[in-house]
């Protein structure tokens, strides 16, 4: 909650009272009141529902229409992946008895086809199972990070292997890239000497620089009709930095120190 939510919260603010005030085509009583704002609020900040990308009367003549921050699609998955994350330590770490676990797993099992039928969408099923398997792949990597190697070998042959498969064989490239891309971004960010991670000696902007890009990408082509994308990529980059950099040390730092709060300490106490 510490590490999603309040981050969230303000970007969700931002997009409506400066990004959405700023470019909407809408009088200020209409925009304000639009079921539409109200909406893009409340779904957008609680993750329960399907995140609300629109407001009323913005970014609508952009290349890629009315959408205001589309990068809010992953958060509700990721709270999910938290949530699995937890009720799986306590199946498996828990002194549960055969019959609980069993259930447990019945009504997740129940849950997620209900989940499907009511989307209706068989991408619903892929989605999960790549969030599912990226996010458990990443536990794994971390709870044996003492017996797994990077090995410059190793990474230039799952490297060349996954290039080989989206040059010729795509229709397995979904199994091999699975198999592959954990490693080697792992191998990127700490081989040799963990050079790339120096971006983030002074803060952690990763969530902010990811939660901001897109309403600033929007905003910039909304103003620039014209602009190359090189170009939009650099303004785009300094821009969403800054806005990173003030999340990470106004927002993001101030709320995580909270876990040292000696109440949430007894409550992961209790809990473990």
């Amino acid at each position: 909650i510490l590490r999603i939510f309040p981050g969230l919260i303000v970007a969700v603010l931002f997009c409506v009272f400066i990004v959405g005030v700023y470019f909407t085509d809408r009088a200020f009583s209409e925009y304000y009141f639009n079921q539409q704002t109200i909406l893009f609020i409340l779904k957008n900040v609680s993750l329960v529902w399907r995140p609300e990308y629109n407001l009323p009367g913005v970014f609508e003549s952009n290349p890629y229409p009315e959408v205001v921050n589309g990068s809010l699609w992953t958060l509700p998955w990721e709270l999910r992946m938290y949530v699995l994350l937890g009720v799986s330590w306590m199946l498996f770490r828990r002194n549960f008895s055969f019959v609980i676990k069993t259930l447990i797993i019945v009504a997740l099992v129940v849950l997620l086809i209900i989940k499907s039928i009511n989307f209706i969408d068989p991408k619903f099923i892929v989605t999960l199972f790549r969030f599912t398997t990226f996010f458990f792949l990443g536990s794994f990597y971390y709870i044996f990070r003492d017996k797994i190697y990077m090995n410059h070998l190793a990474f230039v042959f799952m490297l060349f292997f996954l290039l080989f498969i989206i040059a010729f064989k795509s229709e397995f490239l979904y199994f091999v890239y699975v198999l592959t891309l954990p490693y080697i971004v792992l191998y990127i960010a700490y081989i040799p000497k963990g050079t790339v991670r120096k971006y983030n000696l002074l803060g952690d902007y990763s969530y902010g620089m990811y939660i901001y890009a897109f309403p600033v990408q929007q905003s910039i082509v909304h103003v620039y009709r014209e602009i190359e994308v090189n170009n939009l990529i650099s303004m785009s980059w300094i821009a969403t930095l800054i806005l990173a950099v003030l999340s990470w040390y106004f927002i993001e730092k101030p709320c995580l120190k909270l876990k040292d709060v000696s109440f949430i300490k007894r409550l992961s106490v209790k809990f473990s």
